[in-house]
Parts: C-alpha cells; structure tokens; sequence
C-alpha cells in the first residue's frame, strides 16, 4: 500500500517538475521574444544618448537606427534620430563657415518637441552666437561705408581714422568677418597709397556678402541679391552629397577643390541663388555645367538655376 502510495507521489512531482521547467523555458516564447526585443531597444536608445553627450555623433545615429529595427516605427528613437542628423547636419554646415544654412538647421533641432534637450541647448548656443556676429558684421559694415564715403571724397585720413574703429574692435579678429576685415585692410592701403601722392588710387567693393546676414549695407546690388537668393531657398535644395562618382567631383581630370566651391557659393548668391541650399556637390555640377556652356557660373546660375 505504501509502495503504490509513493509512485503516486512521484508521478505527481515529477509533472509539476516538467510543467515548471516547461513554463519557464519553453512555454512563454513569445513573451521571451519581446522581453529580449525590449531590452536590445532599451539598450541601444541609452547608448544612442551617451553618445550623443559625447558629441559622437555619427555613432549615436547608427544606435538610433538599431533601436528602430527593434522597433520599427518606434516615435521616439524616430524623434531622437532625425534631432542629431539635423544637429549633425548644422555642426558640419557651421564648421563650413555656411552660416545661415546652419542656423536653420540648428533651429530645427530647438524646435524638436520631446527631444533630447542637450541637443536643444546646443543648439541654441550655437543660433545665440551667430545671432551675435550678423549684429556685429552690420556694425562694421556701417563703419566701412562711412570709411569708403570718406575715401571716395578725398578725406584719406578721415578714412583711416574710421577704418581705425574696425581694426581696434578685438572681435575683427573672429573668422565670422574675415571678409570685412580683408577688405578694410585693402582700403586702408588705399588711403595711404593716396596720402603718398599715387594718382588714380582704386579700391574695388568689398564682398560682405554672407553666410552671416542677407543685409549688409557694404554693397547696394549685394542687398538685392541676397534677397532674390533667400526668396529662392524653397525652389532650390541640396542633393545627396554621398552617392556620386569620383569623376563627378572633378572638370576636366582635375578635383574640383573647396576654395572653387567657395567661390562658385558666392557667384550663385550674385545670381539671386540660395546657394547654402545646394549641397557640394550641387556646386559642383554648376561649375561643370557652367564650363559646358562656356559661361561663367554666375551667369549660368541667373539663366538657368534661378
């Protein structure tokens, strides 16, 4: 009787044994799935947020990324992903020295509702500082006006006393206005080729035209033209830098270099282009373009991209 009694009691450990293991092994797949699906989610979204304070851009979008393959669709790696490319997109625009294209990104990223607010406060560092420079470059473009009227009039001592104002102002020295502060150099040399008895003394117009501000009192025809590029911006954007051939970076067998776009920037601005909406390599294909033609690029720019 006792014996029958233990088998009874066996069998029936043994079945709450299997049924234990089975529930916590293989009877809940499903809900093992989502449970590591989460935890990889989690992981990469916390990664993806280091990183991003370490300023490791490029490596916080790919954990961004991750987190969403975990979660397709997810809003808010969505959200947190396409804050840093638009941040990521700015910083490489300002350190271009592209002023006004950055700060339109850049106030992208401020305007993320439910964002990552280090990314916000950067920004907004960053939008404060060129705010700063397009009052301060209007300042000196007021003070050059005045030196050039003098110049233009005879006045050459006057001149350099105004230019004077410029060259004592610590902030001249910031690359925000380097082309000011070349060009209130030029005509200080005037003035004193002038003071010297050299006859037919010239100084060309400066070149204010900025990646800071549409409005820069140095140059009339600039003004007009800043304008007809800013109203351009919207029927002109940039391509995809990334996906084109080498030979698509070079005019007859020879790079296209950084200062060519540079100054291929400044003769589409001439035209009435919004050329901080071109990408690179958008420029790049202008100045081809323009060379196919047999024009010069501003000239291409106002006939055809305009």
């Amino acid at each position: 009787m006792k014996k029958w009694i233990y088998s009874i009691v066996s069998i029936v450990v043994i079945c709450l044994i299997g049924f234990f293991a089975f529930g916590k092994f293989g009877g809940n797949k499903t809900e093992n799935k989502v449970s590591t699906t989460t935890s990889k989610y989690d992981s990469y979204i916390k990664a993806g947020k280091q990183h991003v304070q370490d300023e490791s851009y490029t490596v916080a979008k790919s954990d961004f990324q991750n987190a969403l393959k975990q979660k397709p669709g997810d809003k808010k790696a969505d959200l947190y992903l396409n804050q840093t490319e638009n941040f990521d997109v700015a910083s490489q625009l300002f350190n271009k020295e592209r002023y006004r294209a950055a700060k339109v990104e850049f106030e992208k990223v401020v305007d993320t509702k439910n964002g990552l607010s280090i990314l916000v406060q950067r920004a907004n560092d960053k939008i404060k500082s060129i705010e700063k420079a397009q009052s301060t470059i209007a300042k000196f473009s007021d003070i050059y006006d005045k030196a050039m009227n003098e110049f233009k009039a005879g006045k050459y001592k006057a001149s350099l006393a105004t230019l004077n104002e410029i060259f004592k102002d610590d902030a001249i020295n910031e690359k925000y206005y380097k082309d000011v502060l070349s060009a209130a150099n030029k005509l200080k040399q005037a003035d004193k080729k002038a003071l010297n008895g050299e006859n037919n003394v010239e100084v060309s117009s400066p070149d204010f035209e900025s990646n800071l501000t549409n409005n820069s009192s140095a140059n009339s025809s600039s003004n007009t033209n800043n304008q007809s590029s800013q109203n351009s911006e919207a029927k002109y954007k940039g391509s995809n830098e990334y996906t084109v051939k080498k030979s698509d970076k070079e005019l007859n067998g020879n790079k296209i270099s950084d200062s060519d776009i540079q100054s291929a920037r400044k003769s589409i601005n001439k035209a009435g282009v919004y050329a901080d909406s071109m990408s690179d390599q958008d420029v790049r294909n202008t100045i081809k373009a323009a060379n196919k033609k047999g024009v010069s690029v501003q000239e291409y720019a106002k006939t055809v991209l305009k």
